[in-house]
């Protein structure tokens, strides 16, 4: 077992390295122009830098290799190949644009070898109450979609200051304590490394920022929370049924953990076909847009999503002996309905009284 001041000391170290790094990125950036203009579906004001994702990459990568034992290097190969594969992936995207297509083959390149060489796969229902292990085909299949899917929700949420790193931070600082508890040591020094990358980033990205998490950081990080995800619910299968620290409704607590990149991408593309467009066509129909029409700050709808998050955690952890895995995932997403709806009728009648204000004005 690795001591926790192995763990704490990769935390330092990818941040130290993040921290130092990022000043130098956004002088290169600015000095090549490489901008994250403002117009269309974008929410900020001005020519910001993108790529700060690029520190997150070396902080973590940099931390990782000098702190996770030589001996346990090899379990980690194949995710790092995919980790490295998707950040200059997202490196060349945010310099010079890739097509939405190539970007989609190298993301289900990574989470092949992930899933087939790596063995990172989802193998049955866990504890959502129906004992089905799945054929190696359809773990294989399943495994790959969640990941290319999990990835890109996370793409699609990074879109206000400081939102994306902090569900990263809450969703990674929680399972890297918790393979620490459960004596996973390993897998709780590589969190610990990427969450000090991220925490060094959300000090520039903060609003308002100083620079983007662009491609390069969303692709890289929505990727690895999504594995470890997975990592945590085989993890958490293997724990005998006496330890204290296994958690009775793993499929829920994942979901929670990355429940507004879930909703807020489920919900949209069901907006969108429903609109008989694309569900992948941009707009302004997120549930962070909508606060922002509200008159919420960036800083504060980041701080709303966080919290909100740090209490499901909770949640889910005391009605863990109480409640069905089953019956509290479909708690949850009511929920979510609910605070979507409130939140949509909000903005109508936010827009309403704002016509008949401009109307009376204009008389």
């Amino acid at each position: 077992m690795i001591p926790i001041v192995f763990v704490i000391l990769a935390f330092s170290t990818a941040f130290i390295i993040s921290i130092i790094t990022l000043p130098e990125i956004i002088k290169v950036i600015m000095g090549r122009e490489v901008f994250d203009t403002p117009g269309g579906r974008k929410l900020h004001v001005g020519n910001i830098p993108t790529m700060g994702g690029a520190a997150i990459f070396v902080g973590f990568i940099l931390s990782a290799l000098v702190w996770v034992p030589m001996e346990n290097l090899g379990t980690f190969k194949y995710l790092f190949f995919a980790l490295i594969l998707l950040a200059f992936t997202g490196i060349r995207d945010d310099m010079v644009a890739l097509s939405s297509l190539n970007k989609f083959i190298v993301q289900l390149l990574a989470a092949c070898v992930v899933v087939g060489l790596g063995g990172v796969s989802i193998n049955s229902f866990y504890t959502f109450g129906i004992d089905f292990a799945f054929p190696e085909w359809l773990s294989f299949a399943i495994s790959v979609f969640v990941i290319v899917g999990l990835t890109n929700s996370f793409n699609l949420v990074d879109g206000i200051d400081g939102l994306a790193a902090s569900i990263a931070l809450v969703c990674i600082l929680f399972l890297g304590v918790w393979f620490y508890m459960t004596g996973f040591t390993n897998l709780a020094l590589v969190c610990g490394a990427m969450c000090g990358a991220v925490l060094a980033f959300i000090c520039f990205n903060w609003h308002p920022a100083k620079i983007f998490m662009g491609d390069t950081g969303s692709l890289f990080v929505g990727f690895f929370c999504a594995v470890v995800l997975i990592i945590f619910l085989n993890k958490n299968q293997e724990l005998p049924s006496t330890e204290i620290l296994k958690i009775k409704n793993s499929v829920s607590l994942a979901m929670v953990l990355f429940i507004y990149p879930i909703f807020d991408t489920s919900r949209i593309m069901l907006i969108r076909l429903s609109q008989r467009r694309s569900p992948f066509a941009p707009d302004k129909l997120h549930i962070h847009s909508l606060l922002l029409r509200l008159g919420l700050k960036h800083h504060q709808i980041s701080i709303i999503v966080g919290v909100s998050s740090v209490l499901g955690i909770l949640l889910c952890l005391i009605l863990d002996n109480y409640v069905l895995d089953s019956i509290a995932v479909l708690i949850g997403f009511l929920c979510c309905l609910i605070i979507s709806f409130t939140i949509s009728k909000r903005v109508k009648k936010f827009k309403s009284n704002r016509k008949t204000i401009i109307i009376k004005k204009a008389k």
